[in-house]
């Protein structure tokens, strides 16, 4: 149901990288939108912690192997304001279906990094921490053998929806910051 529900404005999402990354520049543009989003919802998903320190390491490698400017790099350099950030125990996991299951493409990123020379060590170390994560499993497991009740129902789609066009807002600011090439 939800993948159903969610089905265009994920397709709006992976849109923006689907076609891989357009060098270093796409590939911090997508960091920087990634960062945004996990930057806003820390505070009620605070098991997505671990990967901001990942984001900024590879923000900075990034930034010391190419021409980008590290001021593009400031970590509040993406605004992003959601429509509805998880409150309630059903919208949290609305959000966590589009965060954990972000780790699944964060696969096919991890060796479009790759090609531009990133790797787990060096540039890559959040879509390798990402992709590795177990959350989707668990998540995929908690909403497979859910009974909720309609209205519960009812916020987990709201809320993954919302997660989806907040991701979609952050990934346009920071492509849009990257293509002038100035600080977002």
């Amino acid at each position: 149901m939800l993948r159903e529900s969610t089905r265009a404005r994920h397709a709006r999402v992976d849109a923006l990288f689907g076609e891989g990354f357009t060098g270093r520049e796409g590939y911090a543009a997508y960091l920087l939108g990634m960062r945004a989003l996990l930057s806003l919802l820390l505070p009620r998903l605070p098991e997505l912690a671990p990967l901001l320190p990942l984001l900024e390491d590879d923000l900075r490698s990034i930034a010391a192997d190419s021409v980008v400017d590290t001021e593009t790099f400031a970590a509040d350099a993406i605004e992003t304001t959601a429509p509805t950030l998880p409150d309630s125990e059903a919208q949290r996991l609305g959000w966590r279906y589009v965060i954990h299951g972000s780790s699944l493409g964060a696969r096919v990123l991890q060796r479009q990094a790759a090609a531009l020379g990133a790797s787990p060590d060096h540039g890559a170390r959040f879509l390798a921490a990402h992709a590795q994560g177990d959350g989707w499993r668990a998540l995929f497991a908690a909403l497979t053998g859910s009974t909720a009740p309609p209205a519960e129902v009812a916020a987990v789609l709201a809320a993954a929806d919302a997660a989806f066009a907040a991701a979609e807002a952050a990934f346009r600011r920071a492509i849009a910051a990257m293509s002038r090439g100035v600080p977002a």
